[in-house]
C-alpha cells in the first residue's frame, strides 16, 4: 500500500495478466500500476533473492527481496528504461520474471562472465531485487515531506475571470444558475463533483487535482463544500473592476 501522504485515498500496487491490450508502455512486460481497491490483484509474496535462504523468518530492511505477484508469478521488475512525465525523469516499473530457467541460458551466463547456479532457487538478476529502506531514526519517519502544489488557485480564478470577462455579462447570471440547478437540496452549497461540472457547461475544463486546490480555497470550515455565493462573489469583484479600468 502506498504512502497515506501521497492521495486521499489508499492506494494498492495492483498487476492483471499481460495483454494485446493491456501491458507496460515501454518494455512490453505485465504492467504494474497503483489501484484504490485492495483485490487479489493487490497481493504480492515476499520472497528472498537466492543465496539469501530466510523463509519464515521477519523480512528485514536493507536486503535484496523479490516481490512475486501473487496471482500470475510474475516478479516485480525495473529494467532501468528511463521516461519523462509531470514528476520529472522516472524509471518504468512492470512485472516479469527474469530467473534463469533453462541450462542453456545458465551455459551462455557463464560463457559471459555472469555468476550462476543449476539448484533451486534459480538465479534471479537485479533487476527483479527491492529493498525495503527505512528512516535514520523514528523522528525522521513522522516528518512528511508535502511537494509544492503544481496549481496555484489565484491563477486559477484568474484565468477564470478572464474566460468571463470575454464572454461578457450574463455569464455570471448563466454560472449562478447551473449551480443552483446542481444544489439539489438547496443549501447553498456545492462539492468537488458539482463545481467540476458546473463550470465545464461553460466550456471551463478543469482536472480533478486543479478543481482540488479551488476546494481547499474556498472551502473555510473544512466541510468538503464550498458556498457558491462566496464563489461568484470572488469571479463577479474582478469582471466588475477590469471593465471599471476599460472605461
Amino acid at each position: 500500500m502506498s504512502n497515506p501522504h501521497i492521495n486521499n485515498k489508499d492506494l494498492f500496487l495492483h498487476s492483471v495478466p499481460i495483454t494485446p491490450l493491456a501491458y507496460a508502455r515501454f518494455s512490453r512486460n505485465q504492467e504494474v500500476c497503483l489501484h484504490v481497491q485492495p483485490t487479489y490483484n493487490t497481493v504480492w509474496r515476499i520472497m528472498p533473492t537466492p543465496g539469501n535462504g530466510y523463509y519464515n523468518e521477519p523480512v528485514r530492511a536493507d536486503v535484496p527481496l523479490i516481490f512475486e505477484h501473487c496471482q500470475t508469478q510474475q516478479y516485480l521488475s525495473n529494467d532501468h528504461i528511463t521516461y519523462r512525465n509531470d514528476f520529472g525523469n522516472e524509471l518504468e516499473v512492470s512485472a516479469k520474471a527474469l530467473a534463469t530457467n533453462s541450462k542453456t541460458q545458465i551455459l551462455i551466463g557463464e560463457q559471459t562472465g555472469m555468476k550462476t547456479r543449476e539448484s533451486c532457487p534459480k538465479a534471479v538478476p537485479e533487476q527483479n531485487h527491492w529493498t525495503f529502506v527505512l528512516a535514520d531514526s523514528p523522528a525522521a519517519a513522522e516528518v512528511q515531506q508535502e511537494a509544492e502544489p503544481r496549481y496555484s488557485a489565484d491563477k486559477m480564478i484568474s484565468d477564470i475571470k478572464e474566460t468571463l470577462k470575454k464572454r461578457g455579462a450574463m455569464m455570471i447570471r448563466g454560472i449562478a444558475r447551473v449551480f443552483r440547478i446542481l444544489d439539489d437540496n438547496k443549501n447553498r452549497q456545492i462539492d468537488s463533483n458539482e463545481l467540476l461540472w458546473g463550470l465545464k457547461d461553460f466550456d471551463i475544463h478543469l482536472n480533478e487535482e486543479q478543481v482540488a486546490v479551488l476546494m481547499k480555497h474556498f472551502d473555510t470550515d473544512g466541510q468538503g463544500t464550498i458556498n457558491f455565493d462566496d464563489f461568484l462573489v470572488a469571479l463577479r469583484v474582478s469582471i466588475i473592476r477590469l471593465w471599471y479600468v476599460a472605461e
